[in-house]
């Protein structure tokens, strides 16, 4: 699957395959549902929980800053080198700097990435302060399917801590690590070695 490309992409497409890479990030970010199957998660019913912000953010861009082989530069400039696409910056609770490439704005809706592990730790707090997940049982009591993968003898905390001990490749470079056959396994390679068979994320983590 292939789209035009934003402004920002200097003439490349971006695709289900090159999404995640620089420069096509920028757009893609703002568009995976355009590239790849997705799914809506409601929030729920209640109102949204308005962050403070001050009367004018902070210009971060000039902020200097050492790079990681030494040498001198700025924050704008770094967000530029690394293809950064947006950003926001919480302290003690209140917004005190955000900014958006060309293609952003705080309305819209964004890639979750790996904020998905702390917004899913938080649920899994609110669901052990009430009794109804229990930290020291082990994963194969909810999950019975994985009593014969990596995932045996860990515990919820394990998991919760990152700590089970599964091994999993996140080598985005290597077509054949286990992060690629992820993608494989939820859909987001349709022409992949598994296509056509029934796959999804439960079948993938039996495999780990």
């Amino acid at each position: 699957m292939s789209l035009e490309p934003g402004p920002e992409l200097e003439g490349a497409s971006a695709t289900a395959y090159n999404w995640q890479d620089p420069p096509f990030n920028r757009w893609a970010f703002w568009h995976v549902r355009e590239l790849l199957p997705t799914y809506p998660v409601s929030r729920g019913s209640g109102p949204p929980r308005a962050l403070p912000a001050p009367a004018a953010f902070p210009d971060l861009s000039s902020v200097p800053v050492t790079r990681t082989d030494g040498s001198a530069g700025t924050a704008g400039e770094v967000f530029d080198e690394t293809f950064t696409d947006a950003y926001a910056v919480l302290q003690d609770g209140e917004l005190i700097a955000e900014g958006y490439g060309l293609l952003g704005a705080p309305d819209r809706p964004h890639a979750l990435m790996s904020v998905s592990k702390s917004v899913l730790g938080c649920v899994a707090a609110v669901l052990i302060d009430r009794g109804q997940l229990d930290p020291r049982a082990l994963v194969t009591a909810y999950v019975p399917e994985l009593g014969a993968s990596g995932y045996a003898g860990a515990t919820v905390r394990h998991v919760l801590d990152m700590r089970s001990g599964v091994r999993f490749g996140e080598e985005y470079a290597n077509p054949h690590s286990d992060i690629r056959r992820l993608d494989e396994w939820i859909g987001w390679l349709p022409d992949g070695p598994g296509a056509g068979e029934p796959r999804g994320l439960y079948r993938f983590l039996a495999t780990l």
